[in-house]
């Protein structure tokens, strides 16, 4: 039995080598000339309404990785539509950064502990055309 790997490790109540974690990116600008609204949300997990953080250099905070997991909101249709929720590992919002997915998706993690313990890591984005993917995953410009 090989032993997992630390990011495996969490409080949270199922113990898994795969993290699940949504980006949800801001509307673009055609977007919101042809008025279409935004109906997925982030909604706050008790962990982030504190502000925790891996050190208290507030010019240098790195996001935690979550122990408890996220809720995602989607909205369809009109305000009068019905809601749907789902519990994730992490969900960042539109005004995430690229520092934040490193750390709270636990790519950070996997990259800079897992991986020279001898444990494979992939990284995958996943996501219909135009969602984010490239973006989320980095780019040269």
């Amino acid at each position: 039995n090989k032993p997992r790997p630390p990011s495996s490790s969490s409080s949270s109540s199922s113990q898994s080598n795969v993290r699940v974690v949504a980006r949800i990116r801001p509307l673009a600008k055609y977007e919101l000339e042809n008025g279409s609204k935004q109906i997925v949300n982030s909604l706050p997990s008790l962990a982030s309404l504190s502000g925790v953080t891996h050190n208290n250099d507030s010019e240098n905070d790195i996001p935690a990785m979550p122990t408890e997991p996220e809720v995602l909101e989607v909205q369809e249709g009109g305000v009068s539509s019905e809601k749907r929720w789902f519990e994730l590992d992490a969900v960042l919002d539109g005004n995430s950064t690229q520092r934040d997915v490193y750390y709270k998706s636990g790519a950070q993690q996997a990259v800079t502990q897992d991986i020279f313990r001898g444990f494979n890591c992939t990284i995958l984005a996943y996501g219909q055309t135009g969602a984010g993917k490239t973006f989320t995953m980095g780019t040269a410009s």
